[in-house]
């Protein structure tokens, strides 16, 4: 397998074996075409990394980059692959699942903390919608609550 380089606040930090498995089973990534495949592993000294398979028709390279648990395990759920979390590697990540009592499925709602920004467009305000809430599976014209917290 290939290895890649980790790239932490623009620095190479690391060398990861190159995955693509957080495909579906019809190999594709849900909101994500910016990527021809998308992969997940952990390093040794604990933090989760998100790589990234870059399409053969543009002239980029694969990448890898250390993310947040949160963005780990939205990564894994939001790509259909919760068994995933069995696996020890990814154990840790369990403790994003919302529990509440027994699992009735009646609990129909999702809460996710991440960061993006607020840029001015006319008159409005527009979240700027990042790679990490692509992952949670929002897109363009969905309708979400925001609880806001200026850092």
């Amino acid at each position: 397998m290939t290895k890649i380089w980790v790239k932490h606040r623009g620095n190479n930090i690391a060398q990861v074996e190159f995955n693509d498995n957080l495909l579906k089973a019809d190999e594709s990534i849900p909101d994500f075409d910016c990527y021809s495949s998308l992969g997940i592993t952990k390093l040794k000294s604990g933090p989760y990394v998100l790589i990234h398979g870059a399409n053969d028709d543009e002239d980029e390279a694969d990448s890898a980059e250390i993310v947040s648990d949160q963005v780990a395990f939205n990564a894994i759920v939001n790509t259909g692959n919760d068994h995933m979390l069995d696996e020890p590697k990814y154990a840790r990540l369990k403790a994003f699942m919302l529990v509440d009592g027994e699992d009735d499925g009646t609990n129909t709602t999702d809460v996710f903390v991440t960061k993006t920004t607020v840029k001015k467009q006319g008159n409005s305000l527009v979240l700027i919608l990042t790679d990490e809430l692509r992952l949670l599976g929002l897109d363009v014209g969905d309708t979400v609550d925001v609880i806001v917290y200026k850092t």
